[in-house]
C-alpha cells in the first residue's frame, strides 16, 4: 500500500489541534449547592506531569469526506519546552517528523524528501488563527486549565457545564471521576474546536485519556488521537536530523 502524505495534510495534524483562539480568562467564581466547584475546579488544575518529559505512544486518525487516514505516532514532550513527534506508516515506516518548540514548528516529510523551519506566527498566517504552544501541549496531554474566577455553572447528573463568561468556551466535567470529558474553545473566527476526551486510565497517579477527538466546523477535518502507552521519564534524545538530499520548503 502507498501511502502519500502532501505537506499540507501532515501539518493539519499539528495545526489543526490549534485552530482556536484560547482566550484569556479573568473570571469570578460561582459555587453549586450540591457540590465545591472551587475545590473540584482546583483539583483538575493540578499540574499532572511529575517528570520532565512525557512520551505518548500511538495512533493518529485523520478523518475527512474523502479519505479515512490512520498512522502511527510517537510524541515527546518536555514540559512547557518542546514537542516532538515521529508520524509513520503500516510497512513504510517513517512518513514524517515534526518538532515545535516555543517560538517554531520544524517539519520534514520523507515521502517527497523536503522539510521547512518556520516561525510559529508564520503558520498561525496559514490557518487563518491564533497559534500557541502553549495550547498544543495541553491539548494533547489533556491539561487544559478550567477558569477559576467569573465563571457559570450548571449541574446536570454526574456531569458539570463550565461556561466562561467573557466569551462562549465551555467545559463539562465529571464532578465523580474529575476529569474533563468535553472542551468547546471559542475561536478568533468564531468557528468553536471541540475536543472530547474519552476511556481514562490512571498513570502515575494521574488521570489520562485513552482517546482524544477534535472537531471543527470550519475544517473539513476530524482528528483522532488514539492513546496506547503513556510514560514519564527524566531524560530524552529526540532527533531531528535534516538529510542534504532533501528540499527546503519555502
Amino acid at each position: 500500500m502507498r501511502i502519500y502524505l502532501n505537506n499540507t495534510t501532515i501539518l493539519l495534524i499539528f495545526l489543526f489541534i490549534t485552530g482556536c483562539n484560547l482566550k484569556k480568562v479573568v473570571v469570578t467564581s460561582n459555587n453549586l449547592n450540591t457540590i465545591d466547584v472551587e475545590a473540584l475546579i482546583k483539583n483538575i488544575n493540578v499540574d499532572k506531569t511529575s517528570k520532565d518529559w512525557i512520551t505518548i505512544t500511538g495512533k493518529i486518525i485523520i478523518k475527512s469526506s474523502e479519505q479515512n487516514i490512520g498512522l502511527g505516532a510517537n510524541f515527546k514532550i518536555r514540559n512547557d519546552s518542546l514537542i516532538w513527534l515521529s508520524i509513520t506508516a503500516p510497512i513504510i515506516g517513517e512518513v514524517s517528523r515534526v518538532m515545535i518548540s516555543k517560538d517554531s514548528i520544524y517539519y520534514i516529510n520523507r515521502t517527497n524528501s523536503t522539510w521547512m523551519i518556520k516561525s510559529i506566527d508564520y503558520a498561525s498566517e496559514k490557518i487563518n488563527t491564533h497559534l500557541s504552544y502553549d495550547l498544543i501541549e495541553q491539548i494533547i496531554t489533556s491539561q487544559i486549565h478550567l477558569p477559576e474566577i467569573n465563571y457559570t455553572t450548571k449541574l446536570n447528573g454526574s456531569s458539570l457545564l463550565i461556561k466562561e463568561k467573557p466569551d462562549s468556551s465551555s467545559y463539562i466535567v465529571n464532578i465523580i471521576e474529575e476529569i474533563i470529558k468535553e472542551v468547546n474553545l471559542s475561536s478568533i473566527d468564531d468557528e468553536p474546536l471541540q475536543i472530547t476526551y474519552s476511556g481514562f486510565q490512571l498513570i502515575n497517579d494521574k488521570k489520562f485519556p485513552k482517546e482524544l477527538s477534535i472537531k471543527s466546523s470550519s475544517s473539513p477535518f476530524n482528528l483522532e488521537i488514539k492513546y496506547s502507552k503513556i510514560k514519564f521519564s527524566n531524560k530524552e534524545e529526540p532527533s531531528f536530523n535534516i538529510s542534504k538530499l532533501y528540499n527546503e520548503i519555502n
